[in-house]
């Protein structure tokens, strides 16, 4: 193994909770995303070669973990049971206060309840910033599909807080 550049250690370790961040939305709870950032940062640093410093780190290593998610999801398949931790324990936000926490941990809720796939593609484009053509690169996706992702949960999230507000 080439040791790493010097900077994307730092980079890397900059990234950390945008990476878990992303590793929850396909893992669905936390000691499973924490296991997938690992094995990500440990995939990078050894192929940190391959890596060309002019290209976007974040977008490289959200395909890395997807990839790895893939092959670990192919690999469980078989096995049955990985206990679920709720998007409330699983420690994703910041909050500045109680109302902030509860407010975090209700859209956290009603962001992992959407359907397969379309929470990920929210937490790229609408969290991390990423185009639609950003994301379906990194989702090995069609950016139609991308589209369609993002209406949905847009779609699906406002009928939740509507449901919500109205006290249903």
């Amino acid at each position: 193994m080439t040791a790493p550049p010097p900077d994307i250690r730092s980079d890397l370790v900059a990234l950390l909770p945008r990476l878990r961040r992303f590793a929850l939305t396909l893992t669905r709870n936390g000691p499973d995303a924490d296991d997938l950032v690992q094995a990500t940062c440990t995939r990078a640093l050894e192929r940190a070669h391959q890596w060309a410093p002019e290209t976007n780190l974040a977008a490289w290593t959200y395909t890395m973990a997807r990839n790895l998610w893939i092959s670990d999801r192919r690999r469980a398949s078989t096995r049955m049971g990985a206990g679920q931790v709720d998007a409330a324990e699983a420690g994703l936000m910041a909050p500045h206060g109680p109302a902030d926490a509860l407010r975090g941990s209700q859209l956290m809720d009603q962001i992992m309840a959407l359907p397969e796939g379309f929470a990920t593609t929210l937490l790229l484009v609408s969290v991390e910033g990423h185009s639609y053509a950003e994301a379906a690169a990194v989702l090995d996706i069609p950016i139609g599909t991308v589209m369609s992702r993002m209406a949905g949960a847009r779609k699906k999230l406002r009928a939740a807080l509507t449901q919500e507000e109205a006290g249903l």
